[in-house]
């Protein structure tokens, strides 16, 4: 399964409990929408804070932006995600495509979802942690 592939299944299961839970006037789409983006978003983090940490560089163009930087960065990530799954009710056609899935394979997804929740959070903590002080 390819990372996109993986956003919409995630996207899938996020929608799908959302609406079994609180139903369709809580808006499911857009709540998923927020998650995945969010999730996203610590990747970008976490990815810059690992590059710094190797290189020694540190590409902080969203800082010199102040906090527009970061909403502007996640409002990109969050319309990058409208297209991929809100437009045209794409996520709609998600529940055909995973729908059908055995419980063996919904299980083994979940687990993988779980730990990529998990892991996503965690090491932004991590290494925002080791990350020296001094540096920032």
């Amino acid at each position: 399964m390819g990372v996109l592939n993986c956003y919409r299944y995630l996207f899938y299961r996020i929608y799908t409990w959302n609406s079994r839970v609180w139903g369709s006037e809580d808006f499911p789409q857009y709540n998923a929408l927020l998650g995945v983006s969010f999730l996203a978003f610590t990747n970008l983090i976490t990815i810059l804070v690992v590059f710094e940490l190797i290189t020694g560089l540190r590409l902080d163009m969203p800082n010199r932006l102040g906090d527009f930087g970061y909403v502007f960065v996640g409002a990109l990530i969050l319309l990058f995600g409208w297209f991929l799954f809100v437009k045209d009710k794409r996520y709609k056609r998600f529940g055909k495509k995973f729908g059908e899935e055995s419980k063996a394979s919904r299980k083994s997804r979940f687990v993988w979802c779980l730990l990529y929740v998990i892991l996503s959070i965690a090491s932004l903590f991590i290494f925002i942690a080791i990350l020296d002080p001094a540096s920032r």
